[in-house]
C-alpha cells in the first residue's frame, strides 16, 4: 500500500502511514530473549560444524546485547574514556577514481 502512495507521488498520506506503523511498532513492548549456556554451547557447535571457528568462540562467550541500565554507559565511558584533544592527526583518505589514483601516487 505504502509502495503504491509513493508511487502515485501521494508523499503525504505515504509518510502519515510510515509514522503511524513505527509509532506502533515502538509502543510494543519488547522482552529481552533469555539465553541459557546449554543454549549457547548447541550455537557454538552448529557454527563449529560449519567451520565458523571464531563465531562459534563468540558464541560461547557473548552474551548479546548489554542491557539498558545507568551501569552500561558508566562501564562504557570506563573502557573508552573521552578526551576533549585527540593526540593524532585523522588519516587522509584514499583517492576515489582512476585519475586521482594515479595523481596520487606520483606524488
Amino acid at each position: 500500500m505504502r509502495f503504491k502512495q509513493f508511487l502515485r507521488g501521494d508523499y503525504a498520506a505515504f509518510l502519515m502511514e510510515w509514522r503511524r506503523d513505527y509509532d506502533k511498532s515502538l509502543a510494543r513492548e519488547r522482552q529481552a530473549k533469555v539465553v541459557s549456556a546449554e543454549d549457547r554451547n548447541k550455537e557454538a557447535t552448529k557454527l563449529a560444524q560449519i567451520i565458523f571457528i571464531s563465531r562459534a568462540v563468540n558464541s560461547t562467550k557473548s552474551f548479546g546485547i548489554a542491557p539498558r541500565s545507568m551501569k552500561t554507559p558508566q562501564q562504557m565511558l570506563g573502557k573508552h574514556p573521552q578526551t576533549p584533544n585527540h593526540s593524532w592527526e585523522a588519516p587522509v583518505p584514499p583517492p576515489t577514481s582512476r585519475s586521482t589514483l594515479i595523481a596520487w601516487r606520483a606524488s
